[in-house]
């Protein structure tokens, strides 16, 4: 567990997830496509498809395939809004994993999301929401982390600071303070 803190993590976080999702086949053409918006309290990337699920919800023009959720394949989305699916329905099964990995695990064990996500959402296969852009939010601080982004992951966002160490960690089991 480093004792860094959340600030000094933000570029190392920012490279590693472009440089993934560049080579995650984003974009219309597979060829890493991502839409990167600077705010004053975060960075939002986005992606064009994602090269999973948003190509699953939309099908792969690539390809000339249809939507995954379809027949023939009939990939399934998750029908029931729950914490690891940011209380959404129409997740599809390979995107609740993006939430399970930048938000829920990481603010079980930190605190805090490292990244908050948006996922496009199966409602038709021309609906708008089908075919939006998949986006992740990295937050400047800690701070800036609304408390909507917990409520969405089941959870309250706590005072701060969050990092929890060693033996502090009630997972770790050592006692709390």
């Amino acid at each position: 567990m480093t004792k860094t803190p959340y600030e000094d993590t933000i570029d190392r976080n920012l490279y590693i997830a472009l440089e993934a999702m560049r080579g995650h086949l984003v974009g219309p053409q597979r060829n890493g496509d991502i839409e990167l918006v600077e705010e004053d309290d975060r960075w939002v990337m986005r992606f064009d498809p994602c090269g999973s699920g948003g190509r699953i919800l939309r099908g792969d023009p690539e390809e000339g395939t249809g939507s995954r959720v379809l027949a023939p394949y009939e990939f399934g989305v998750l029908e029931e809004a729950r914490p690891w699916t940011w209380g959404e329905t129409g997740v599809c099964h390979y995107c609740a994993h993006c939430n399970l990995a930048l938000s829920t695990i990481p603010a079980e064990r930190w605190g805090h999301p490292v990244r908050t996500v948006d996922p496009p959402l199966w409602r038709g296969e021309d609906d708008p929401a089908t075919n939006r852009k998949c986006q992740w939010t990295i937050w400047k601080s800690l701070e800036a982390i609304p408390e909507r982004e917990y409520e969405r992951i089941g959870r309250t966002k706590p005072q701060l600071p969050v990092i929890q160490t060693g033996a502090d960690r009630p997972d770790a089991g050592g006692t709390t303070a």
